[in-house]
């Protein structure tokens, strides 16, 4: 029987999606959008998944290495479910349980024995539910619970004990209910809500009170948690009842405490928070009545609030909102209606607006209607 958990969880630089941890157990995380450095996917409400942005290691899925301005839709079936979108590839899901990638694979981060980029989704296997996508890593979990890593790992990252890349899926444990990829560190909540933390800890991104890398996933404390992020270097927690926590790097302001300073060890931000998204150097948040609040760097426009001033603490963007993603220097939005909203930094469209202008501003991508959320965040 396939395992089923009381949490819908976060995929790095995804949306995040959960309900407060009750009695019975909630569907499998339906990740309908993703966001990463230079490229966007998203899956529309029919299942079909679309792609754009930069695309010189076909990561955008089209069987080609030519950019796109505009959602352009990747030809391989539809019943999409997940998708996680790395440094420069990308990962799917079916409804199946079938796990796809495709893209750069330079240090093995598809999965798929060698180091040979795809220009078109190529199967990894079956029996996934859930993918994170790092910088040049993955993760993923199947439905025994099992968490499984595979690509770079010159960090720890892969939580494997040592600093060797694998070119496939190798397992690291079991219990697993969420991963979280960062750069080059990793994130993990196991079941009863305890949180797990591995590989790079330059800037205290761990949450362990050091600065010292791990190899293996090593328990952070506090808890019980139920969603965690991971940004390029540092990371968000929701704890259950809604309180937010935040720890890492912080030169943008971007963990949201109302200064610049590092934290090695999670602190919190607020509650009533139901959802939140880390980019590489900003944050963004939605509180149970729908509205989005955004906090860090703003150089292009990636807060959304009309300018380009830095926010050292949340700052509300509107209300209406259901899912958010966060790329590296800019952001995406999902409202109650299905549409999608984008903004920030524009170069090689990764907005997917037909163009490659910044927006200071969130814009509404143009005949898109994304799958919505399984369940409308709420506590």
């Amino acid at each position: 029987m396939k395992r089923q958990h009381c949490w819908l969880w976060l995929l790095c630089c995804g949306i995040i999606l959960f309900i407060f941890p009750a009695a019975g157990t909630a569907a499998p995380p339906k990740f309908v959008i993703s966001a990463k450095t230079f490229h966007t996917l998203a899956i529309q409400k029919d299942g079909s998944l679309w792609a754009w942005g930069y695309n010189a290691f076909g990561q955008l899925g089209l069987g080609d290495t030519t950019d796109r301005h505009s959602p352009t839709q990747v030809q391989v079936g539809t019943r999409w479910v997940a998708v996680a979108a790395g440094e420069l590839y990308s990962l799917g899901l079916k409804a199946d349980g079938s796990l796809w990638a495709w893209g750069y694979n330079n240090h093995g981060q598809l999965g798929l024995g060698d180091y040979n980029d795809r220009h078109s989704p190529t199967q990894v296997g079956t029996g996934w539910v859930s993918v994170a996508a790092g910088a040049n890593y993955s993760l993923g979990l199947k439905d025994d619970g099992y968490l499984w890593a595979w690509g770079a790992n010159s960090y720890g990252q892969l939580g494997l004990g040592d600093t060797t890349d694998r070119p496939i899926p190798t397992p690291v444990g079991t219990g697993w209910v969420a991963v979280a990829a960062g750069a080059l560190y990793s994130l993990g909540l196991k079941d009863g809500g305890s949180l797990w933390a591995w590989g790079r800890n330059n800037y205290g991104q761990l949450g362990l009170g050091d600065t010292i890398d791990r190899h293996s996933p090593t328990p952070v404390g506090m808890g019980p948690w139920v969603a965690v992020v991971a940004g390029a270097n540092h990371s968000l927690g929701l704890m259950a009842g809604g309180s937010l926590w935040a720890w890492g790097y912080n030169n943008h302001g971007q963990l949201g405490l109302g200064d610049t300073s590092d934290r090695a060890s999670p602190n919190p931000v607020g509650t009533g928070w139901v959802a939140v998204a880390a980019g590489d150097w900003h944050s963004l948040g939605l509180q149970a009545d729908g509205s989005l609040w955004a906090w860090g760097r703003n150089d292009y426009g990636q807060l959304g609030l009309g300018n380009t001033i830095d926010r050292h603490s949340p700052t509300q963007v509107g209300t209406g909102w259901v899912a958010v993603a966060a790329g590296a220097l800019y952001s995406l939005g999902l409202k109650a209606d299905g549409s999608l909203w984008t903004w920030g930094y524009n170069f090689q469209g990764r907005l997917g607006l037909g163009d490659t202008t910044n927006r200071l501003s969130p814009a509404r991508v143009a005949r898109f209607n994304a799958r919505r959320p399984a369940v409308i965040p709420m506590f």
